[in-house]
């Protein structure tokens, strides 16, 4: 079977990520503090997934390839988690 660009991205946003990095919802919630800490103003979990997809959406405009696109749609579900 030909694993696809969505079960990629479920894959690696259940799996090794997850472990290494806990829970979306958590490590999201950090870098939205850290971020936040710098630019002087409140960012939300939320907003880190999206502009996490925003970076790869630069990236892939520079240079397309599976993998940002693999992350991008890895950001859209990290994003659906932390609505839950």
């Amino acid at each position: 079977m030909v694993k696809t660009i969505l079960d990629k991205a479920a894959e690696i946003t259940s799996g090794a990520r997850r472990e290494a990095y806990g829970h979306p919802k958590d490590n999201f919630k950090r870098i939205a503090d850290l971020w936040g800490a710098y630019l002087g103003y409140n960012i939300t979990p939320e907003d880190t997934a999206m502009l996490m997809i925003l970076l790869k959406v630069a990236r892939h405009h520079h240079m397309p390839k599976e993998d940002n696109l693999v992350d991008i749609a890895g950001y859209a579900r990290t994003a659906e988690l932390l609505s839950d």
